[in-house]
C-alpha cells in the first residue's frame, strides 16, 4: 500500500489503524525494554509457495517475532517444535502424514501456552472456525491474507501472548514459591494449592540458581553478610525469555527458575549465568540443572529429594551450570579433627606426633574429596573458633600491629571449599607462628602484655604513657623501669617506636597519602608527624619515600 496505488476508504481506515498499532506496540517495547523480546514462530505447510509466501510477505523482526523454522507436514513440525519450542505455529489443516489437527493436539499436549493460527483456504473454512473451538487461537485465510491482515494478526497474537505469560507468572510464583518452600515430600498438589495440575501441562526444565556468598559458618561468627542479588532486577532479566514460567525464592541466595523445556537448557542456562553476572556486578552465580523434560510434579518431587545435598554446590568454584550427575549420595561424617587435638598447637610447646598441616590436611581433603558439607561445617567452626580465641592477644609485629582473625579484603576467599581451607589454613599458620616467636622470646612478667597493649592502641592519637601504666595498675615510674629493663627505654620512647616502624612500613607497602599515613598511626598534626618521623630517622616521610621509588 502506498500514495501510488488506488486505495478504497476501507484500505485506507485500515492502514491508519495499523499504523497506531505499530505507533502503540513500538512506545511500550520502549517503556518495558523489550527491544530484544522476540517471539520464535514457526510456519508449516506441505505447498513450497504457500511457506514462501508467508515467510517473506512481513518484516518478522520488525514486529518482534523470530521465524525460527518452516516445515512440509505435521511430523517434521513436531521434530522442529521439540528443536525451537516457537510460541506461534501457523499452520495448515490438510497436509500428508500428519495432518494441521493432529498436529495442533500434539503441541497442545507438550505446550499449551503456544498459539497456534490454522492456514485455510475457503473450502476449508467451516472447517477451521470449528478447529477454533477446541482451541487453535485463529485461523488465516491463505487468499485474502496481505501483508496489513498479517501484521494485525501478529500483533494480536503478541498481546495474547503477554498476558498469557503475566497471568501464568503470576499464577506460577505463588504456586511454586508455596511448594517449595514446604519441607514436605511428595504432597497432593492440588490440594496444597487448590490449583489443578492440568494448569500446567507439559514439559519443563527445573534449574537451581546459587549466588556465591560468604560462608555461612563464617558469616556466623564473624559478622559478615553478602548483599543477595534483588529479586525484582533478576525477574526484569530472566522474564526477557519467555521460556520462564517462574522464578522464586526458596532459600538465602537460592532461587529456581522453572522454565518450558528446550532442546539445549544447558546453553539456556550458560546464557542466564552470563546476564546475571553482567547486571549484579561483582557478583557470582552457579546455576544447577536439577530437572529436564519432566512434568511439574517431577520437578517439584526432584527438588526435594536433592534438597540435601544443594550444600555440595560449595565444593567447586563459584560461577557455574552443573548437572544433577554431579551430585554425591553420601551421608554426613563428623569432623576428622577436634578442637582439643587443634588447641594443642597454640598452646603446648611440644605440637605431639603430627604437624599441623598433617592435621588440617587429613582432615579438610577428606570431607572437601567426599562433598560432605555438613562434616566441613564442623570441621571449619573449630578453626575459627581458635583463630577468634586470639585474636587481639598476639602481638603481629611482621604487620606493626596485634594479631586479628581475618583482615576485611579476605572476604574473596570465603565463598567455596577449597580458597576457604586455603584461607583458613593460611591463619593457622600464620597464628602459630607468631606463637613460636612469643615462646621463643620468653617474655618476664608483663612486658609482653605491656608491647600488646601499645601494638593495639599506637593509632590513638590521645595515648598517654600514664594511661598506659594505669591499664595494669601501676605507676609511670615502675612501668618505665619495666620498660628499660627489657626494651632500654621509656614506656612513651617505646611507643614512638612502634609508630615509627609502622609508619615507615606503610610507606614501604603501600601508595596512601602522608596525611593517612600519619592519622593511622596516631598523629592528629601532619606536621608533627614528619617532625617525629624526620627525628627518628634523619629523612622526612617525603624524602623517605622518593628514595624507595
Amino acid at each position: 500500500y502506498d500514495t501510488k496505488n488506488k486505495m478504497s476508504g476501507t484500505a485506507l481506515s485500515v492502514n491508519f489503524s495499523l499504523t497506531k498499532r505499530l505507533v502503540w506496540f513500538r512506545r511500550i517495547n520502549r517503556k518495558n525494554g523489550a527491544e530484544n523480546y522476540m517471539i520464535r514462530a514457526m510456519i508449516v505447510d506441505d505447498n513450497r509457495m504457500a511457506r514462501e509466501y508467508f515467510s517473506q510477505l512481513v518484516d518478522w523482526e520488525e514486529f518482534g517475532y523470530e521465524l525460527v523454522c518452516t516445515a512440509i507436514d505435521g511430523e517434521s513440525a513436531l521434530i522442529q517444535f521439540h528443536r525451537y519450542h516457537p510460541e506461534l505455529v501457523i499452520t495448515d489443516i490438510q497436509m500428508p502424514n500428519m495432518d494441521g489437527i493432529e498436529l495442533a493436539q500434539r503441541i497442545r499436549e507438550l505446550s499449551p501456552r503456544t498459539v497456534i493460527l490454522f492456514l485455510s483456504s475457503y473450502e476449508e473454512f467451516s472447517y477451521a472456525r470449528s478447529a477454533v473451538k477446541l482451541g487453535v487461537s485463529d485461523y488465516i485465510l491463505k487468499h485474502e491474507t496481505k501483508a496489513p491482515q498479517m501484521i494485525e494478526k501478529l500483533l494480536t497474537v503478541r498481546r495474547l501472548l503477554e498476558n498469557k505469560n503475566r497471568e501464568q507468572r503470576y499464577v506460577a510464583e505463588g504456586y511454586f514459591q508455596k511448594l517449595l518452600q514446604n519441607s514436605c515430600q511428595n504432597v497432593n498438589f492440588e490440594e496444597k494449592t487448590e490449583i489443578p495440575l492440568s494448569y500446567f501441562q507439559g514439559k519443563y526444565d527445573l534449574t537451581i540458581i546459587f549466588q556465591a556468598h560468604i560462608f555461612s559458618a563464617l558469616g556466623e561468627c564473624l559478622g559478615r553478610k553478602t548483599a543477595a542479588a534483588d529479586m525484582d532486577e533478576m525477574k526484569k532479566i530472566l522474564y526477557e525469555d519467555t521460556a520462564v514460567l517462574a522464578l522464586v525464592e526458596t532459600m538465602p541466595y537460592t532461587w529456581a527458575i522453572i522454565s518450558v523445556h528446550k532442546e539445549n537448557p544447558v546453553s539456556g542456562n550458560y546464557r542466564w549465568k552470563e546476564l546475571l553476572e553482567s547486571c549484579f556486578f561483582g557478583s557470582t552465580f552457579t546455576l544447577l540443572l536439577l530437572c529436564e523434560n519432566a512434568s511439574i510434579e517431577n520437578c517439584i518431587n526432584a527438588y526435594f529429594k536433592r534438597l540435601p545435598l544443594f550444600g555440595q554446590v560449595f565444593f567447586i568454584s563459584n560461577s557455574m551450570v552443573i548437572q544433577n550427575s554431579f551430585f554425591k549420595q553420601k551421608g554426613s561424617r563428623n569432623a576428622g579433627v577436634s578442637k582439643e587435638q587443634l588447641e594443642k598447637f597454640f598452646s603446648a610447646k611440644e605440637q605431639g606426633e603430627y604437624s599441623l598441616s598433617q592435621i588440617l590436611d587429613r582432615a579438610f581433603l577428606k570431607v572437601i574429596h567426599e562433598q560432605d558439607f555438613a562434616g566441613y561445617e564442623e570441621l571449619f567452626k573449630i578453626c575459627v573458633e581458635i583463630l577468634a580465641s586470639w585474636d587481639g592477644k598476639v602481638i603481629d609485629d611482621q604487620k606493626g600491629g596485634v594479631f586479628h582473625a581475618y583482615d576485611v579484603l579476605e572476604e574473596k576467599n570465603w565463598m567455596d571449599a577449597a580458597s576457604l581451607f586455603c584461607w583458613v589454613k593460611e591463619r593457622l599458620f600464620y597464628l602459630s607462628d607468631l606463637l613460636k616467636e612469643k615462646r621463643k622470646r620468653n617474655w618476664p612478667g608483663i612486658t609482653y602484655e605491656i608491647l600488646l597493649y601499645i601494638y593495639g592502641h599506637y593509632n590513638d592519637s590521645e595515648l598517654t604513657a600514664e594511661q598506659i601504666a594505669g591499664e595494669f595498675g601501676v605507676g609511670i615510674n615502675q612501668l618505665n623501669v619495666l620498660a628499660k629493663k627489657e626494651f632500654g627505654c621509656t614506656v612513651w620512647k617505646l611507643l614512638i617506636q612502634v609508630r615509627m616502624e609502622v609508619a615507615k612500613r606503610l610507606l614501604d607497602t603501600t601508595n596512601q597519602r602522608i596525611v593517612d599515613i600519619s592519622s593511622q598511626v596516631g598523629y592528629s598534626n601532619i606536621a608533627y608527624f614528619s617532625t617525629a618521623f624526620r627525628k627518628y630517622y634523619q629523612v622526612s616521610p617525603q624524602e623517605y619515600r622518593k628514595n624507595q621509588n
